[in-house]
């Protein structure tokens, strides 16, 4: 095997193993942005029904508080 011959098999295999490198990357960055945007969403319904009730809580308080 000559080293004329095998120049370019260094340009692929470096090539080869950058495509695969950001391939696994982007996978990870898809993954933990779907994790994060599942967490908004969770929180932000957490936080709606969480704000209903303390509110009627409240009222259902002041109202027992008020009748005493």
């Amino acid at each position: 095997m000559k080293l004329k011959e095998s120049k370019g098999s260094i340009t692929v295999l470096a090539v080869a193993a950058m495509i695969f490198i950001f391939i696994i990357l982007a996978i990870a960055f898809m993954g933990v942005s779907n994790k994060n945007t599942s967490q908004t969403k969770n929180f932000n319904q957490i936080e709606t029904e969480y704000d209903a009730n303390m509110n009627q809580t409240y009222k259902d308080t002041v109202e027992k508080l008020n009748q005493v």
